[in-house]
């Protein structure tokens, strides 16, 4: 793997994490976000591939999450993000481009939901991004 200053950084996310429900996502997220060589989204569960954000319930996550941006990166996302996340139809470039203000950092997005997705599924969101390292988090009992 490419060290994070390394300049030829391909569009989108470096790395995938779906899991089950309380199997460490969330602390997961956390020390991804705080460590020097990763650039996390601002918020932790996307969703963008399984349209649960579009629902009425959750309208207004990004303007709840921008108000906790820790910085201009972030705001980029959330900016790009809004438009993106409006349009019925997925977007592969456009959801690839979310993950710009990485910039020659590592990124990463974690949706424990996406583990629920069939084979079908995963090879779409997968294939357009042959660098993409997936891996899924579990927990004891099952």
């Amino acid at each position: 793997m490419q060290g994070a200053g390394q300049t030829n950084r391909k569009p989108g996310p470096d790395f995938c994490c779906i899991g089950a429900q309380k199997a460490g996502t969330g602390w997961l997220y956390e020390q991804l976000r705080s460590h020097p060589d990763f650039w996390m989204p601002p918020l932790k569960e996307l969703h963008y591939f399984d349209r649960l954000w579009r629902s009425e319930r959750r309208a207004d996550r990004s303007q709840e999450v921008r108000k906790d941006a820790r910085d201009e990166r972030d705001l980029r996302f959330l900016d790009a993000m809004e438009p993106l996340y409006a349009h019925s139809e997925i977007d592969l470039d456009g959801y690839a481009q979310l993950f710009a203000p990485k910039g020659t950092l590592l990124s990463c997005y974690i949706t424990p939901g996406y583990s629920l997705f069939t084979d079908v599924i995963n090879d779409r969101i997968v294939l357009p991004f042959p660098y993409l390292f997936g891996f899924s988090l579990g927990r004891e009992p099952v």
